[in-house]
């Protein structure tokens, strides 16, 4: 019994002396809101040190835990406040770095109103707060190199970073939760590395150019935005707000709700190439979810990206080689090319269809986008099977070519029309689960569509088209040999 007890109480000792640990290194280094220009002594042992050049200062967090309210005898009171002085302010993170905020009045945490403001180090910082309005970094311009940014889970805050003017980000890591996310009232906004996730709690923003009010917008540069490279994760928004100017050229982008800019700005080049990782809910180049292309210009979208909007206004040039959404209406008397595939409703389906060149057309038919509608094929196309496209039925016109690339197996649902053995190459497979497959095989496509006995396995269709056209003849004197494919 004494070795069953002293057992216990060696492991309840332990488990204590784990827990004290623990608290211990969560033990605040300070706990009251740091003013630089009031403090006379060095924070060392508080895990801060602050050095001052000229009108040049430096910041630098190392294994500083603040933890502080912001009202202190009835005034707010900014976590860390800079010296008037001072225009220039470095803040390099070493080790781990924690700002707890304990009440609901909100602030700025690193208070740089009017100052330039420079982060690097390969520490992190996360913050902590019980208030959600409170703004992280306020200053005039920002340049983002190094270091690790989080917010703790349960927290939330107005901004991670605010500036009057320029914001850049060219690395570092930044995971915040936040209603306004990074945001330049007057820009540029210019993004060329680092890893970006912003969680929203108002999905209409997230990286945000331009002021709330109309007022101030005259003095937004344009672009507004530019993003080069990096990786952007949200599942807000991309917001060039006063369409003075969006452009982005790499970088893996991926904003779920919306990337709302003007990609077509008065100094942007004549065509536009979305980057080869690009996602977003919707995308719109004017306002009312619009993607308008003006005449004279082009937008490429890469192979493997697909683009939503509500409404298409294409004047220009959509080179489309990947996948393009429109949910609701098509205007304008623009070309499309590229082969893509482009997803419609039947009420445009005319406008879309007399000016497709080369593309493949998936047709709802409702008023909706049907992810499996009819698949109509124009000009020359190549499948990708990334689309994930499933036709209900196939219709590849005289002079249309779809190829099939090796390893590829089309399904379709219903019946498969071509115009003749030349309108399918390739090594993949198409297949008809209704085993139905019909041939015009007349000048005109107006001749009713012969069915043929045939499965195409991407080698011998030709072979099977000329050994069907032989039975034509005899085909056509038995009306009941030829049939319609529905379409």
């Amino acid at each position: 019994m004494k070795k069953i007890f002293t057992a216990i109480l060696i492991l309840a000792l332990t488990v204590f002396g784990l827990a004290i640990g623990a608290s211990a290194a969560e033990a605040p280094t300070r706990t009251t809101y740091l003013d630089l220009s009031s403090q006379t002594t060095d924070g060392n042992t508080e895990g801060w040190t602050w050095t001052v050049e000229g009108s040049k200062g430096t910041l630098t967090l190392n294994d500083l835990y603040l933890q502080a309210p912001s009202l202190v005898n009835g005034q707010v009171k900014d976590m860390v406040a800079f010296p008037n002085g001072i225009t220039d302010v470095r803040i390099v993170l070493q080790g781990s770095n924690i700002i707890q905020k304990t009440d609901t009045w909100q602030c700025d945490i690193f208070a740089a109103a009017g100052k330039k403001v420079t982060i690097s180090g390969e520490g992190s910082l996360e913050f902590r707060s019980v208030d959600e309005n409170s703004t992280l970094v306020n200053c005039d311009t920002l340049t983002m190199e190094s270091g690790k940014i989080t917010i703790a889970e349960g927290s939330s805050a107005g901004y991670l970073f605010h500036t009057e003017k320029d914001l850049t980000i060219t690395g570092g890591s930044m995971t915040f939760k936040s209603e306004y996310g990074i945001r330049s009232e007057k820009g540029p906004i210019t993004i060329s590395g680092g890893n970006i996730n912003l969680t929203m709690t108002n999905l209409g923003y997230g990286i945000y150019g331009g002021p709330t009010l109309a007022g101030g917008t005259g003095e937004v540069v344009s672009p507004s935005i530019t993003i080069s490279g990096g990786t952007i994760v949200t599942d807000g928004s991309i917001s060039d707000a006063w369409f003075k100017g969006l452009s982005i050229t790499g970088g893996n982008i991926r904003a779920d709700h919306e990337v709302r800019g003007n990609l077509f700005y008065e100094s942007s080049p004549g065509t536009v190439a979305l980057p080869a990782n690009f996602t977003t809910g919707q995308l719109s180049t004017t306002d009312a979810y619009a993607l308008e292309i003006p005449a004279g210009k082009t937008l490429e979208v890469p192979a493997g990206v697909r683009v939503r909007t509500n409404h298409l206004k294409n004047n220009g040039t959509l080179d489309n080689r990947g996948r393009v959404s429109v949910n609701n209406s098509y205007e304008g008397e623009g070309r499309i090319t590229g082969g893509g595939l482009i997803d419609l409703t039947s009420s445009y389906w005319q406008a879309v269809s007399s000016h497709a060149e080369n593309a493949v057309l998936n047709r709802s038919a409702t008023g909706s986008i049907d992810e499996t509608g009819c698949c109509y094929v124009y000009g020359n196309a190549t499948w990708d099977t990334s689309w994930g496209y499933a036709p209900k039925s196939m219709y590849v016109p005289k002079g249309g070519k779809l190829t099939v690339p090796s390893g590829a197996n089309i399904q379709v649902a219903g019946a498969i029309t071509i115009h003749g053995a030349e309108n399918l190459t390739g090594g993949g497979t198409v297949t008809s689960s209704a085993n139905k497959y019909y041939i015009e095989y007349s000048e005109d496509s107006l001749t009713p569509a012969v069915e043929m006995d045939l499965t195409y396995d991407g080698t011998n269709l030709r072979q099977q088209v000329e050994e069907q056209a032989k039975k034509r003849t005899s085909s056509r004197s038995d009306p009941d040999s030829a049939h319609s494919p529905g379409h």
